[in-house]
């Protein structure tokens, strides 16, 4: 099932509440690729990973957000419109704060402490200077929603 190895590579995961999801690789002698073994854990814990990889299970929508590997399960119809959703609120936050946080998690899944926390310190600093933090405080004071301008 590639589209679940695809999901897994996502910052979120909307699940169609009749959806149904698993690696199946192992069944067929092989495992599973595009880094579903390593991502797989860090998502919904080892344990968790386990069985789902090593012994091939299948769950459905429900269960995948009990477990965390889903973010949200919609209707069926409505799938389409909350991953729109989704991307408009993402899109409205300001993208500098959005892409240092983004470096600032992976960085403490692939560094060593000392090094994750000096990257959220660069990214903070970073977002710090930037004329979008200027424009989030002016726009706080003026009573407004901030224009974000990404630099």
């Amino acid at each position: 099932m590639r589209g679940l190895q695809l999901a897994l590579a996502c910052d979120f995961r909307i699940f169609a509440e009749s959806a149904r999801v698993g690696l199946l690789e192992t069944r067929y002698g092989l495992l599973p690729d595009m880094g579903a073994t390593f991502r797989l854990p860090r998502i919904v814990g080892e344990g968790r990973a386990r069985e789902l990889i090593l012994l091939g299970e299948v769950i459905d929508a429900a269960q995948a957000l009990r477990i965390g590997l889903a973010n949200q399960v919609v209707a069926d119809g409505d799938l389409e419109a909350a991953a729109h959703q989704l991307a408009d609120r993402l899109a409205a936050q300001p993208p500098l704060a959005v892409r240092g946080a983004r470096r600032a998690i992976e960085a403490g899944w692939h560094r060593d402490p000392a090094a994750s926390l000096r990257a959220a310190v660069e990214e903070q600093l970073r977002c710090i200077a930037s004329d979008d933090f200027a424009e989030g405080r002016q726009a706080m004071v003026e009573g407004r929603p901030p224009v974000w301008r990404g630099r």
